[in-house]
C-alpha cells in the first residue's frame, strides 16, 4: 500500500464505477483486485 494513497468521496467512487462500466465488470466477475484498483484510478485521475 502507498503511503500517498489517494481519498476519495463516496460519490466520486460511484461516478468512476458507472463510468468504467464493462470494464469494472470484468474486474469484479474474475475478482481481479489489482485490475479493479487500476481502472477506479483510470477514472478518478
Amino acid at each position: 500500500m502507498e503511503m500517498n494513497e489517494e481519498k476519495y468521496t463516496i460519490e466520486q467512487i460511484i461516478d468512476a464505477i458507472v463510468q468504467a462500466d464493462d470494464e469494472i465488470i470484468c474486474a469484479i466477475q474474475y475478482r481481479d483486485r489489482e485490475e479493479l484498483e487500476n481502472v477506479l484510478k483510470d477514472f478518478l485521475r
